[in-house]
């Protein structure tokens, strides 16, 4: 026998070679089964709940963001097509212009494509010189920015408490 192997116990030395690795180290019963103790799994939730808590309202912004992005390309529709109106009959009020006479239907005011705003002439006019338009959001409220506006001149406005270059 070896000096410092234990000769009054010669299984627990053999059952020690066999539960260590190959760096020498002690491998536990816990290591053997591969479980997870109820500390690690609580460990693990809690920066779950950390991560998502603070995802949730970045995601949240962003869908606004795209929303309002839907019913700013429906105004620069509508008012291209205002804007075509007035280059071939001299004014935005002319009765064969379809853009001015979707905005002035009553109940049938064109609607963004994924159905988010609809957009109508801002105090129900189109005049020969000049138009309004007003896309209100559709299904959800929007405390930042509320409905979004434009005019013939290209002036932008909203009705909400944000900042005016949060929303456009």
């Amino acid at each position: 026998m070896l000096q410092g192997e234990n000769s009054t116990h010669p299984q627990r030395a053999r059952d020690l070679e066999k539960s260590s690795d190959d760096s020498g180290n002690r491998r536990t019963k816990r290591d053997a089964n591969g479980g997870f103790t109820l500390i690690e799994l609580m460990i693990v939730a809690s920066i779950i709940a950390i991560l998502a808590a603070v995802a949730y309202p970045a995601y949240q912004d962003q869908i606004l963001k795209s929303r309002r992005a839907e019913g700013k390309a429906k105004l620069y529709e509508m008012a291209q097509a205002l804007e075509k109106c007035r280059s071939l009959y001299g004014s935005y009020n002319h009765a064969n212009c379809a853009a001015r006479n979707a905005l002035i239907a009553d109940g049938a005011h064109p609607i963004s494509e994924n159905g988010y705003f609809r957009v109508s002439a801002s105090g129900g006019a189109v005049t020969d010189f000049g138009f309004s338009l007003q896309a209100e959001p559709i299904g959800y409220r929007d405390a930042d920015c509320g409905s979004l506006t434009l005019d013939q001149t290209g002036a932008r406005g909203k009705s909400g408490a944000g900042a005016l270059e949060d929303c456009w």
